[in-house]
């Protein structure tokens, strides 16, 4: 019994986890541009700027062997990324 409640529990996690970082791709509007992330390139008003990655709700942003991490929320159509108590608000492009 005690090993079924961990599987549930790790699978559950995995789909969090999966479902969490699909929720970011697609173009986002705000803050006088349009980002975008596609499936492991984010993209600022039409350029490729880096590659990124999620980690729970840390956006990891990879540029010439360096790495930036920012928090994020996804909550509908807002995403809000916050960078040291700064927050910039995008909203989702349909």
């Amino acid at each position: 019994m005690k090993r079924k409640f961990w599987v549930i529990v790790l699978i559950v996690s995995l789909l969090l986890v999966a479902c969490s970082s699909d929720s970011i791709k697609g173009k986002w509007e705000g803050e006088g541009e349009t980002i975008e992330f596609t499936s492991d390139e984010f993209y600022v008003d039409g350029e490729m700027i880096c590659n990124y990655h999620v980690e729970d709700d840390t956006l990891v942003l990879e540029y010439e062997g360096m790495a930036f991490e920012v928090t994020f929320e996804v909550d509908g159509d807002t995403l809000t990324v916050t960078d040291e108590g700064d927050s910039m608000t995008y909203n989702r492009v349909k």
